[in-house]
């Protein structure tokens, strides 16, 4: 049999079947050994509305590879986001660690399975990148418990306490005391403040707006091509800074003092009040951005010349977006007064 063309042809093809199989799995198993992620979620049994702790983390060697973190929505699954905490780093022996913790809720009894999530991985060898994928969890959301086999118990109307004297004349103390600093306040403000406000300076008809010299702050830094000369850091801080102070100017939120997440988290709550429909676009523009530049400031990442580009373009984009939907809105506002 085995003389038969036939049989030594299936043969031929079982053995080239098994060769690239086995370098299929030595390709998975080397680039397992290059990232080592993990998720957990405590407690996975929990009351509706208790706190669940979501981490995921990723182990590389940052002279290797990069790795991007999972961007999870506020909401999935039954599943919501009460708190997202920001990114830690920690090196020891060339190996990089980041990890990030998530406080999420669930609100509907059952089971419920956190869904897998996705490390993207760029290897620096100019190789392919591609992705590694979690496993789900499954989390148990249970009722509060009732005892339905005893008797409903009366409502009691409320009992009304007499304050004693002196506790009556402590109210007082405290009304006239806010009364005087409010007095003080007014004084203030119309001996020192209201005179510098009387004469208001005359808008310079070549002054820019805020996006047009953020946009313009942009396209200088892209010229530059700090990276080339070894400045990432200084690249993202730049862009970074180019986009604080634009959302400080046209949203009129302090974001010098505060943390990237913070940050993030403020312009959520002011594009929600402001009813802007494509706000998840922009913020995830706004998270790609901090978390880039938090990576080469904190984490010493080495980014490509793509992601540096990419940083810049994402800014752009985030500029263009918010500016295009504040100035219609003004428009309307306008219109609204005229009328």
């Amino acid at each position: 049999m085995r003389d038969n063309p036939f049989i030594q042809k299936i043969i031929c093809n079982i053995k080239w079947i098994l060769i690239v199989a086995v370098f299929i799995l030595f390709t998975m198993s080397s680039r397992a050994q290059e990232v080592k992620i993990n998720v957990s979620a405590t407690p996975q049994k929990i009351s509706i509305g208790d706190y669940i702790s979501l981490k995921y983390s990723a182990s590389f060697n940052p002279q290797k590879v990069r790795v991007s973190l999972p961007n999870i929505l506020d909401t999935f699954n039954h599943f919501e986001i009460v708190k997202r905490k920001k990114i830690d780093s920690a090196e020891k022996q060339s190996v990089l660690k980041l990890s990030q913790e998530n406080i999420i809720s669930n609100y509907d009894s059952g089971a419920w399975y956190i869904p897998s999530v996705t490390f993207s991985v760029q290897p620096l060898d100019g190789s392919e990148p591609y992705e590694i994928k979690s496993d789900s969890i499954l989390i148990q959301v249970a009722t509060v418990a009732v005892d339905t086999s005893k008797p409903m118990k009366p409502i009691y109307e409320i009992i009304e306490a007499k304050a004693p004297w002196w506790e009556m004349w402590l109210y007082i103390l405290g009304a006239l005391i806010i009364l005087l600093i409010i007095i003080g306040l007014v004084y203030y403000y119309w001996k020192h403040i209201r005179t510098k406000t009387e004469r208001p300076k005359k808008k310079n008809k070549n002054e820019e707006l805020p996006w047009q010299k953020a946009k313009r702050l942009l396209q200088e830094l892209e010229r530059e091509k700090l990276w080339e000369s070894g400045q990432e850091k200084e690249h993202h801080t730049e862009i970074t800074d180019v986009v604080r102070t634009y959302i400080e100017e046209v949203l009129d939120l302090d974001c010098f003092e505060k943390t990237s997440q913070e940050i993030v988290t403020d312009v959520k709550k002011t594009l929600q009040k402001r009813k802007y429909k494509k706000r998840g676009e922009v913020l995830d523009l706004l998270r790609n951005i901090f978390t880039t530049a938090d990576l080469v400031k904190f984490a010493k990442s080495k980014p490509t010349e793509d992601e540096h580009l990419g940083s810049l373009h994402n800014a752009g984009q985030f500029i263009e977006s918010t500016s295009v939907f504040l100035i219609a809105q003004q428009k309307e506002e306008q219109e609204k007064v005229k009328k």
